[in-house]
């Protein structure tokens, strides 16, 4: 079956998207953009909570971000697993620059990222009432798993 690419929006004034690796100075920024019903643990964090949290993906796992003219519109947060896989825990995109290709520029760069430290695969998650979210992730080639239901216990 062939892959359906969906076609991205141009940017208004045809704005060129930049994907780089996070550094510390750019979490404030992401909190912000984290902070959507979609991306469950940051909406749930208080700010601290927040920043504390994807400042370990800075440090120890990986945090891309794209900008456009070097403001942040989007992030991408993952960790390697063992078992040689990157396991996606938050993709967030701001409202107003959704659909312009964003999220796929992301995916894109960690697919590369994938390949240059030998991991086998992605592995990711997503609610089920969000059927944007399922369809971006089918677009992008995603397979989805079969059988898994998802099990959490709330401490504090």
């Amino acid at each position: 079956m062939k892959k359906k690419v969906r076609k991205a929006r141009k940017n208004k004034d045809n704005e060129k998207i930049k994907i780089r690796k996070a550094r510390l100075a750019d979490v404030r920024s992401c909190v912000k953009i984290g902070k959507t019903p979609e991306l469950t643990a940051i909406y749930a964090f208080t700010e601290k909570q927040a920043i504390a949290y994807l400042t370990e993906y800075v440090k120890k796992g990986v945090l891309l971000i794209a900008e456009i003219e070097k403001e942040i519109v989007g992030f991408l947060g993952a960790e390697s697993m063992l078992g040689k896989f990157f396991f996606v825990d938050s993709l967030a995109v701001k409202k107003e620059k959704r659909g312009y290709g964003i999220g796929t520029a992301l995916f894109q760069q960690l697919r590369k990222e994938c390949k240059k430290r030998k991991m086998d695969f992605i592995y990711l998650t997503a609610p089920l009432w969000n059927k944007k979210t399922i369809k971006f992730y089918e677009q992008l080639g995603l397979k989805k798993g079969k059988g898994l239901i998802d099990f959490y216990e709330k401490i504090h």
